[in-house]
């Protein structure tokens, strides 16, 4: 459950002369606050990236082969007629030489090559696609299986393209999606890439579509390998069936890659569980005739859950007035106790005090005590007061 405040209770067992027995305590919580986070909770339906259209590399035309050409016949000389027939073919003379036949070499297919076609033949490449925590500026390690990855959490999308063929490969270039519950990481209409392990940062006004970024050449002796860091966030809670894409081409070829990424999660900011405080035995006597100090225990820990970088927690608490007995004014009983190896007190006043200034995760609470100032119309009985405890971001 989420809570911003929790009420725990601190009792004391007040006697006229002999020790009353001890006093179980009880954990009041007040409903949960409501949470509100960065994105749109529908369907479990599943988007799909605005990845670029696969361009299927074109066919070469097939070829027409060259024309035979009419062969003159000298002056003089009969012209040779032939005359096709079904099994042979029959040549009339005149009376006229005959003239010479001339035999045409035959014709030669030639390939079509397309004029922006580097290479003909030996290209291969191929593209590996990794997720790291982090931003351009300082990228983390590789997310893991099963990663969590909350909302507004910046991932590096890593690609690296190698050309394994022969020769060069000029002029690659390269488009780039992500789902919908994520963004590139644009920042006024810009945004800053990692190109072959150099900044560039180049205009952007899309929110998940990323196109013709120039990636460079590639050379099968020099360059063999170029890498490219996108930095993306995650905004959304919705179902997430879709995967970042990448695409680099340039002349004839493209290689693709897919990226699947966590579904987001919303972050969690919740005081989970404050501790009750319950204390030994006193008597009557000894508050109306002296200051008087009663150790006890906290039942559990102070526990904090943030994983929103951008929130603080502070937790405070306030304590309630004991009522000792008739005419008592409050302020006269203080609880103390230590919390993270630092001493908090907390006057019986509702006096609001900070007990953790920063905090997440579990924080034990050990040597606890109240000091009661003397009071000389302090009544018998099981005396008790309330805490409310209370987290807030004071970023």
């Amino acid at each position: 459950m989420r809570h911003n405040k929790l009420m725990s209770v601190v009792t004391l067992a007040c006697a006229l002369a002999i020790p009353l027995s001890a006093v179980h305590t009880v954990l009041a919580v007040e409903a949960p606050a409501p949470v509100t986070t960065e994105g749109t909770d529908t369907p479990d339906a599943a988007p799909v990236a605005d990845a670029a259209a696969e361009t299927p590399v074109g066919e070469a035309a097939p070829v027409t082969p060259e024309e035979t050409p009419e062969v003159a016949v000298p002056e003089g000389e009969a012209e040779t007629i032939v005359v096709e027939a079904e099994d042979e073919v029959v040549a009339e003379t005149p009376e006229a030489p005959t003239s010479p036949v001339v035999t045409l070499p035959a014709a030669v297919e030639t390939p079509s090559v397309e004029a922006d076609k580097p290479q003909t033949d030996h290209w291969a490449a191929s593209v590996a696609a990794t997720a790291h925590h982090g931003t351009i500026a300082q990228t983390g390690d590789q997310l893991k299986p099963n990663a969590v990855v909350r909302v507004n959490d910046t991932l590096v999308l890593r690609y690296k393209i190698v050309y394994e063929g022969k020769g060069q490969w000029r002029g690659v270039k390269a488009d780039f999606a992500v789902p919908k519950n994520y963004q590139l990481a644009n920042v006024n209409n810009r945004i800053t890439l990692r190109i072959g392990g150099r900044t560039t940062t180049i205009e952007n006004r899309q929110t998940n579509t990323l196109t013709k970024v120039a990636v460079g050449d590639l050379d099968a002796k020099k360059t063999k390998s170029i890498t490219v860091d996108v930095p993306v966030v995650a905004k959304g809670t919705t179902a997430n069936q879709a995967a970042a894409t990448a695409r680099f081409y340039g002349a004839a070829h493209e290689r693709k890659a897919t990226l699947a990424l966590p579904k987001p999660k919303a972050h969690e900011y919740a005081l989970q569980a404050a501790p009750n405080f319950t204390f030994g035995s006193t008597t009557v006597e000894a508050i109306a005739t002296r200051q008087t100090t009663v150790y006890g225990r906290a039942d559990s820990a102070l526990t904090v859950l943030n994983t929103d970088k951008a929130k603080v927690a502070r937790v405070t608490a306030r304590l309630s007035s004991f009522d000792l007995g008739a005419g008592y004014r409050p302020g006269g009983v203080t609880l103390k106790f230590r919390a993270g190896g630092q001493w908090v007190s907390l006057q019986d006043n509702n006096t609001t005090t900070t007990v953790m200034a920063d905090m997440n995760g579990h924080q034990r609470v050990t040597e606890s005590q109240l000091v009661i100032d003397q009071f000389d119309l302090v009544s018998a009985g099981q005396k008790s007061a309330t805490i409310t405890w209370e987290m807030s971001n004071t970023r």
